[in-house]
């Protein structure tokens, strides 16, 4: 539980891998706990000294030999998640990866409806419009790409999300009459 603690005393030591932490005594609501330790990385750290006032809880934790267990200051934002890290730190990894996926998956729709209506488009093209299908070069070559971009165009502007997944396991569903047509 969260609890503002007086600092009563405070020793600055550093570990044997140049970690530095402080060992403190602590009093809140008439009782003190000694033996407390804080890690440079803990936002409270820099508040840890004589007279200071730091809010957070003290945890212990058991001792791997079985002696007496480690008595640790944990503030709300910087408590040591069991994997390693801090969870501040993972729950802004997590938002910044929610944040690139999301990015992903737009623009994986955006490639799918590009290449889906071009193909389409040129499928519509030469069914409804044989006559097209066999121009190459040209003056009607140019009728072709200008009716492919229109039927391409008609198609984006068609392409509506369904509530469902449709029989054929897709999320978009494109209705077309031939009359709706550009030609």
């Amino acid at each position: 539980m969260q609890q503002t603690y007086k600092v009563l005393w405070a020793e600055a030591k550093t570990t044997a891998a140049g970690k530095p932490f402080k060992t403190l005594s602590l009093e809140s609501n008439g009782v003190q706990v000694s033996g407390v330790s804080i890690w440079s990385d803990n936002g409270q750290y820099a508040n840890a000294t004589p007279g200071g006032e730091i809010t957070g809880m003290v945890t212990e934790t058991p001792s791997k030999n079985g002696g007496k267990p480690f008595k640790n200051f944990k503030d709300a934002l910087s408590q040591t998640h069991p994997l390693g890290g801090h969870k501040s730190g993972i729950k802004q990894a997590m938002a910044q990866k929610d944040q690139s996926i999301t990015k992903f998956q737009a623009a994986k729709e955006d490639s799918i409806r590009t290449s889906s209506t071009m193909r389409d488009a040129v499928l519509l093209v030469t069914t409804f419009y044989p006559e097209l299908a066999t121009v190459a070069l040209g003056e009607r070559g140019d009728r072709v790409k200008e009716t492919v971009t229109k039927v391409r165009k008609f198609l984006l502007d068609s392409w509506e999300p369904v509530e469902e997944v449709n029989d054929h396991g897709g999320q978009y569903e494109v209705q077309i009459d031939p009359a709706d047509l550009p030609y």
